[in-house]
């Protein structure tokens, strides 16, 4: 049987009796109180969870009205159904229409299963499409942030070069002499490679070409090369050669961006001395990626729950990322503790033997 949490403001305890066995027949296990004031009514709200409310209309000390004004002032979306033996269709269309799910006739309690089954899918489907908003959301966040960044680099740093590039040449095309122009072509060639460099890493970040050709570890151990340069932190990379066979390229893709998110976090926030990055395969089944630093640390449920995880698009991107490849992801922080951020992603052999995995 599916458990069932309901609200019962209901004045008439033999009425509230057959609501119960109405709803134990369309096979629920119920959690069930009843109440019959405002003042009950607000204390199971703030004590308890409900999955639905069932309310009569006709109450001597209470009003349908008053019990949808203190639902919505506790900022709580509940089903909300309405039983009555005198409510006419106009008033119950009205009431419906001002926040109650759905109104029945006393005479038909019959419907109430299939009502409050109905209703309760609904619900799912309208939180199910919240929740995709609100991913959606972050991952437009982030990436503007992402094109923030790259826009930042591309002026400060690319254009700068670039902008260097054309001084140099405008120097060349002004020398007295031909040994003063071939000084200057040497100088204005190696500008041009740093310029080159500036742009491969800007290209890096933007898509990693080498993990198309040379697959995940090859990237990872080009990254952190490039990122201790550019950010002036000392990583020790332990990285285990993995074959393409064992992860598509969909995964390696998102284990990757992880690895850029984690490390870009350190560089942002972290103020660490020292990165740990170890990548290899744990019993076969499974990929381990761990990221550990030095550094400041942080609340990890803070970030997750509080007001601070308006801020922490990172640590939500790379959660995305994780659920999206079906890899767990697990964050250990602690103020003034430094972070670890393990990744743990079934290999291929694993993912296709699920039955195998549930002990079936």
């Amino acid at each position: 049987m599916k458990r069932l949490r309901v609200l019962n403001v209901e004045d008439n305890p033999d009425d509230s009796l057959l609501i119960r066995r109405e709803l134990h027949k369309a096979g629920y296990d119920l959690v069930f109180e009843r109440v019959e004031t405002a003042e009950q009514m607000g204390a199971a709200l703030d004590r308890s969870e409900w999955d639905v409310v069932i309310s009569d209309y006709s109450l001597p000390r209470f009003s349908v009205p008053e019990a949808l004004t203190l639902i919505a002032e506790r900022g709580l979306d509940l089903p909300f159904i309405l039983i009555s033996g005198v409510l006419t269709e106009e008033k119950a269309v009205s009431l419906v229409g001002a926040r109650a799910s759905d109104y029945l006739l006393k005479c038909n309690l019959a419907r109430l299963g299939p009502a409050v089954r109905r209703i309760l899918q609904e619900s799912e489907l309208k939180n199910e499409s919240s929740l995709t908003k609100d991913a959606l959301e972050q991952e437009i966040a982030a990436r503007e942030e992402e094109r923030r960044r790259i826009a930042r680099e591309l002026h400060d740093e690319a254009g700068q070069l670039l902008t260097s590039l054309l001084a140099r040449a405008r120097v060349i095309e002004e020398a007295a002499s031909l040994q003063a122009a071939k000084t200057q072509a040497g100088a204005l060639r190696e500008l041009t490679a740093e310029t080159m460099d500036s742009i491969s890493r800007l290209a890096l970040g933007l898509h990693p070409t080498v993990l198309d050709d040379l697959g995940l570890s090859a990237a990872l151990e080009a990254y952190v090369d490039e990122y201790e340069k550019s950010h002036g932190i000392e990583v020790d990379a332990d990285i285990e050669p993995i074959r393409p066979a064992q992860l598509n390229q969909k995964i390696q893709l998102g284990i990757f961006r992880i690895v850029q998110e984690a490390l870009t976090n350190i560089a942002k926030h972290a103020t660490a001395g020292m990165v740990s990055v170890k990548l290899g395969i744990a019993g076969g089944q499974f990929l381990v990626l761990r990221i550990s630093d030095n550094g400041s640390g942080f609340d990890v449920e803070l970030a997750r729950n509080g007001e601070a995880a308006r801020g922490h698009y990172g640590l939500r991107s790379m959660r995305d990322r994780a659920s999206l490849i079906g890899a767990q992801l697990e964050i250990q922080s602690r103020p003034g503790s430094g972070t670890s951020v393990v990744l743990t992603v079934p290999l291929k052999s694993n993912r296709q033997r699920p039955s195998k995995a549930n002990g079936q």
